[in-house]
């Protein structure tokens, strides 16, 4: 892992911490910038700590830190953007206060 890789790691992870609401597969797909399908083949998989309310998938945003730290020598965060987020762009996303992250009607 490189220095700015660590870096952005270490940033996602201290940002995540400071959430307190959980987010949506959308969000969290901005939040590693990664496709939203991506994280629900991940979720499927049981790759990423997600839980199942209802009908729609949510993240602790704490058990997701602990997810990357936990596999910090293997995160590697795109370099494209996915889901309207540069690469460049803050890793953390804050929550438009959609419920379902615009993902289902």
């Amino acid at each position: 892992m490189t220095k700015a890789e660590k870096k952005f790691a270490n940033d996602l992870i201290a940002k995540l911490r400071r959430m307190t609401s959980v987010l949506t597969p959308n969000e969290t797909s901005r939040v590693l910038h990664k496709h939203v399908e991506t994280i629900y083949r991940m979720i499927a998989d049981r790759r990423l700590p997600a839980v199942l309310d209802g009908s729609r998938w949510k993240i602790d945003p704490s058990k997701l830190a602990d997810w990357i730290e936990q596999r910090s020598t293997e995160f590697r965060p795109s370099t494209k953007p996915h889901g309207g987020a540069a690469a460049n762009d803050s890793p953390a996303v804050e929550p438009d206060g959609d419920a379902d992250g615009g993902l289902c009607r």
